[in-house]
């Protein structure tokens, strides 16, 4: 631990970035390098847009995590955030910043500015103590919503508002059955790395591996399936993760849960074989690959 910059952070270890410091050696000797100058504003500012990706490989979770707790404390310690702290401004000012932005004040402001990926205003609100739990007329929260449409940034600040993960909607569905079921790779490893269950059922039994197999996702399901996951859970018409890749074609999925002894075997609550659901899909290579198993 570098005592310049703990000395830097008020001696608070809560804010050191341990996992920059040792995945990311030259940005961590930058930022001690700029921390008593106004560039470290902008350097913060330029880091945290690197968390997105793009163009730029991005940085794992754990360190944009603490890149954001980073620049949190750097705006606190400089008055930097309070023309844009909700609380702290007047707010008649807050209001005229939301309209600029043709958002309104209110809950349902916060719903669409989350599901349109508006991270600005998003982490403004958040940061503001706004309601962090509230529900859509789908009973989805801003978690589910952002998981869903795939707006990392955003869900990693609400993980890091310590927002909960055991939250459903109306068929019983989690953040991670629609992270899962959209691709959104990144995403499940946050859950998973906040300590989302793995094996959530939605009200049908659903579970985001079976969500992930449908759709051919297979990183994903090899990320399920390192938690944990069981891969041959059965839904409340018996069908396993395996049933659905078997059915959408989806080879290198049927091979993945056949190598971690997905069952071949297994039939649904009709009495249908796995092998006779490949037979009905028609694609050879899942045939093959179920004879062999």
């Amino acid at each position: 631990m570098n005592q310049k910059f703990l000395k830097l952070l008020g001696g608070n270890e809560a804010y050191y970035p341990r996992a920059l410091e040792t995945q990311f050696a030259r940005v961590f000797n930058k930022l001690l390098e700029l921390w008593e100058t106004k560039q470290a504003e902008h350097y913060l500012q330029d880091l945290m847009m690197n968390t997105r990706g793009g163009t730029r490989k991005g940085f794992p979770p754990e360190v944009a995590s603490e890149i954001f707790r980073l620049a949190n404390y750097y705006n606190d310690l400089h008055d930097l955030d309070k023309p844009l702290d909700v609380w702290a401004a007047d707010r008649d000012v807050v209001h005229s910043q939301v309209a600029k932005v043709d958002y309104k004040f209110t809950s349902k402001g916060f719903l669409q500015a989350v599901e349109d990926g508006d991270t600005e205003l998003a982490v403004r609100l958040i940061d503001g103590g706004t309601n962090l739990n509230i529900r859509d007329e789908r009973n989805w929260t801003p978690l589910i919503i952002a998981a869903a449409a795939g707006h990392q940034e955003i869900v990693l600040h609400l993980l890091m508002a310590s927002v909960p993960l055991d939250v459903r909607d109306l068929q019983g569905y989690s953040a991670l059955h629609w992270a899962a079921f959209n691709g959104h790779a990144k995403i499940v490893k946050l859950l998973l790395r906040h300590g989302h269950e793995v094996d959530v059922h939605s009200h049908d039994g659903w579970t985001p591996l079976m969500m992930a197999a449908r759709h051919g996702s297979f990183l994903i399901c090899a990320l399920l399936i390192e938690q944990g996951a069981d891969v041959n859970a059965q839904n409340k018409d018996g069908m396993s993760a395996l049933h659905k890749a078997v059915i959408k074609g989806h080879a290198q999925v049927v091979k993945l849960l056949l190598s971690r002894n997905a069952d071949p075997d297994a039939k649904n609550n009709s009495g249908t074989l796995t092998i006779d659901m490949a037979l009905a899909a028609g694609n050879e290579e899942v045939i093959e690959l179920l004879r062999l198993a």
